[in-house]
């Protein structure tokens, strides 16, 4: 896809296409990488992941566990697709080559640790029912 308008982001050009922007959907274009990797990454990601961290670790402060689970979910909704965007920004990055790299092992860990934190909670509960009925 060829990308008529440049913006210079961090240290490497980015070419974006703005006109894209007013025919497609927010979720599409954000989903094929368009915003570039530089905004994706600490504005749509950084930036709203804090802002739920911060509400789930207020929530569950306050004991209202319920808006904390809540909060939690909404934001594994809101963030694994992100992981997406962030990787095809990636893709489409054409600065230093360390910022694609980096991104990419972000959203590997992350979904690493989101898998390995599925697990462990799945363990620990089958381990908590086990040892109330031994």
């Amino acid at each position: 896809m060829f990308l008529e308008n440049r913006e210079l982001i961090g240290y490497g050009n980015v070419e974006i296409n703005t006109s894209l922007y007013s025919e497609r959907s927010f979720i599409k274009t954000a989903l094929s990488g368009d915003f570039g990797l530089a905004k994706t990454f600490w504005l749509y990601l950084f930036a709203v992941a804090i802002f739920f961290n911060i509400g789930i670790v207020m929530f569950s402060e306050f004991s209202i566990e319920v808006l904390s689970v809540l909060l939690l979910m909404v934001s594994t909704a809101y963030s694994l697709p992100l992981h997406i965007a962030i990787w095809r920004a990636a893709n489409k990055y054409r600065g230093p080559k360390i910022w694609p790299i980096l991104a990419k092992l972000s959203v590997k860990v992350h979904i690493f640790a989101f898998i390995w934190a599925i697990f462990l909670s799945v363990l620990l509960v089958y381990i908590d029912n086990y040892l109330s009925h031994v």
